[in-house]
């Protein structure tokens, strides 16, 4: 199991794209962890979630009475089981 490769050193004045990301400051950092892709598919789910009788049940249930279907949660709006968001039978 041979593999060809080779170790440069390079020092950091030379390695600019690993010294540039070493000094990203923490402010700049978290706007990188907190960056969202914007995507139709969560609005997707949501139209699943109305048509299909069985789910959308249980939403009706839990937004009248929290402890029914303990398996499921309400979260922003969004039915969750075991924390995970819940995907109706719509392929």
């Amino acid at each position: 199991m041979g593999f060809d490769y080779t170790i440069q050193y390079k020092s950091g004045s030379e390695n600019k794209v690993a010294d540039a990301l070493s000094r990203v400051s923490s402010s700049e950092l978290l706007v990188m962890a907190l960056s969202t892709i914007s995507s139709e598919l969560l609005a997707l789910i949501e139209q699943g979630w109305s048509a299909d009788p069985h789910l959308a049940d249980i939403m009706q249930q839990k937004q009248l009475n929290p402890a029914v279907f303990p398996k499921y949660q309400l979260i922003n709006g969004q039915l969750r089981r075991h924390g995970k968001l819940v995907i109706g039978q719509d392929p």
